[in-house]
């Protein structure tokens, strides 16, 4: 039995091309014991090439380029796990396999142009927030927090912005405004709202014709309102010419027939018989000289003579009252 095993031997070393000498017994067995130590890692190695590439490495290849495809496929397999790490660890890592998956470099391109516009997107809204904040001791909560909302929503504040833009050239006679609107009081309140609702023909006038519209504006409305005010309690203002010619009439007639009854008052009606000769007034109507009177002593001693029965007629400009 041992001389056919070594006859089968040395047909295998002849079939194998090699010499059936003591030499080359020892050969073949470093062979067949190099082969026993590399079987296993070679059926490995055909099991991965075969996962990864769908086909089986040459079963015949030497040691040496089988190290060498060893170590490529080790190379690859440690560039995939770094592309696998990555996709796991992405947000969106089922969009990521599945790009990576369709083995196209077009469905990476589009994956990755997408998360770099989605990046962009995330530094614009921290940057927007970011500036919201600066914003807030100058601004409402109201509005602040719907611009807050419109930046987590995705929304545009860009109406928001314009107007604030638009009102720049405003700005600076606001803040004045907000100064000296303490001192305000409910009239110029009121004035300033009723300009308010003026403020689209206002808009219409040129900046530097703004100011003097406002201060006539102003200065019109005033004298209508102490003209209106001045008519409500004096009616008689609101007479045209016509009806101030017919009272001025009106009143030289009342006049005239007063002077009338006067006259006839102080002709008619008096009694004689109260009143003393003109002999007796002689002594007492003296206007200048010694026996010139004052005019308590003159009514002292006229009451006497019937000075209260008549109706003297005085003159401003024959009377002199002494001190």
């Amino acid at each position: 039995m041992r001389w056919i095993r070594q006859r089968r031997l040395r047909n295998l070393m002849a079939a194998m091309d090699v010499v059936p000498d003591d030499g080359g017994i020892l050969t073949f067995e470093s062979a067949i014991g190099l082969e026993m130590g590399l079987r296993p890692l070679r059926l490995k190695l055909v099991d991965y090439v075969t996962a990864l590439f769908s086909r089986a490495p040459d079963s015949k290849l030497p040691p040496e380029p089988l190290a060498v495809l060893a170590g490529n496929l080790h190379s690859i397999v440690t560039r995939v796990h770094g592309f696998v790490t990555i996709i796991d660890d992405c947000p969106q890592r089922a969009e990521l396999d599945k790009a990576a998956m369709s083995g196209a470099m077009e469905g990476l391109d589009r994956f990755f142009d997408r998360a770099d516009r989605s990046l962009q997107r995330h530094d614009a809204r921290a940057a927007s927030l970011h500036a919201l904040e600066n914003l807030k001791p100058y601004l409402d909560e109201p509005w602040i927090v719907l611009r807050r909302s419109a930046i987590d929503s995705g929304r545009s504040n860009g109406t928001a912005i314009t107007l604030i833009l638009e009102a720049f050239p405003t700005l600076a006679n606001y803040q004045e405004f907000r100064l000296r609107s303490v001192r305000l009081g409910d009239p110029e309140r009121t004035i300033f709202r009723a300009l308010r609702s003026k403020e689209a023909d206002l808009l219409r006038l040129p900046t530097g014709d703004l100011d003097i519209c406002i201060r006539g504006t102003i200065a019109r409305e005033a004298r209508l309102a102490w003209k209106n005010a001045m008519e409500s309690s004096n009616p008689e203002v609101l007479f045209d010419n016509d009806a101030l010619e017919a009272k001025v009439s009106s009143l030289a007639e009342a006049d005239a027939q007063i002077r009338n009854c006067n006259r006839e008052l102080l002709i008619n009606g008096i009694d004689p018989g109260r009143v003393r000769p003109t002999r007796d007034w002689e002594p007492i109507t003296r206007l200048r000289g010694q026996r010139a009177l004052r005019l308590r002593e003159f009514i002292d001693r006229g009451t006497a003579l019937g000075l209260f029965g008549l109706r003297p007629v005085l003159q401003q400009q024959d009377l002199q009252l002494e001190p």
